[in-house]
Order: structure tokens, then sequence, then C-alpha cells
């Protein structure tokens, strides 16, 4: 706990001196999104039998947010806040579609791809949260 609090101080005094902290968090990116697919198949079904709804680019309701909806928010968020010195990028990169590690690796990529797009010049830390990981709430046991 101590150095989390170390840490947590840092930040604060860093803010204090000038520093522009930004946070970001909760992506869930699923760059399998598909904007006609039914939440029954989370929304990355390619079936012809399930892409009978309306087109929904930005999203879903009960599906994790495609590429458009995370560039959407990235845009929005640097055109709003400007460039912060420091980014913040807390877990959950991964939506809740990936179950193995073969396949939340190259999502975890695709999001850190997309922040370091949108804040080319800006020191980005992360964590992993519990979507990141094949065994939900555990680090992985490979990188």
């Amino acid at each position: 706990m101590r150095s989390c609090t170390a840490q947590i101080a840092s930040l604060v005094f860093a803010t204090a001196s000038g520093l522009k902290v930004g946070l970001l968090a909760d992506l869930h990116g699923n760059p399998d999104y598909n904007s006609q697919a039914s939440p029954d198949d989370r929304c990355v079904g390619s079936n012809s039998a399930t892409n009978h709804l309306d087109e929904a680019p930005l999203g879903r309701y009960d599906c994790d947010g495609g590429e458009p909806l995370i560039r959407a928010m990235l845009e929005h968020y640097r055109d709003t806040f400007g460039k912060p010195d420091v980014l913040l990028v807390g877990g959950d990169h991964v939506g809740h579609v990936y179950d193995y590690w073969s396949d939340i690796k190259p999502v975890l990529a695709f999001s850190n791809d997309l922040v370091k797009e949108y804040f080319p010049d800006t020191y980005v830390l992360t964590s992993i949260g519990n979507n990141d990981t094949e065994a939900h709430d555990q680090a992985p046991s490979e990188i």
C-alpha cells in the first residue's frame, strides 16, 4: 500500500506543479465488432441470418464497441481536454468477447496502437484490468 500512496502523492504533486495528467479507462475494445450483428452473437457474428439489424457503427447496447467508437471517444477526449503530459490508461482494454490469451494479446495491441495514434507525444502509463487476461482477475502467465 505504501508504494501506491507514494505514486498517488507523486501524481498530486506533479499536477500541482503544472503537469497535465489525463485518465482513460475501460476501453473494452472489440476490433471484430460487426455493426449489424446481434448482441446474441456478441456483435461479432458474420452469419447473414444474424445480420438483420439496422446498422450501428458506433455500437449496440450490450456489445463492446469497435474501432469507430473508440476513435470517436479518443478524438473527443483530445479535442475537449487537449494533450496531457501523462495519460493514465486504466485496465479493461479488451472487450468481453475474448476468452483466450491468443485472442486477447492482439486486442491489447489494437487498443494501445489507437491510444498512441491520438496521443503520440504523451507519456502513457497503462494497467491491466480483469478483462485483459485469460483468467479474469489474475495477471497473465505469459507476455
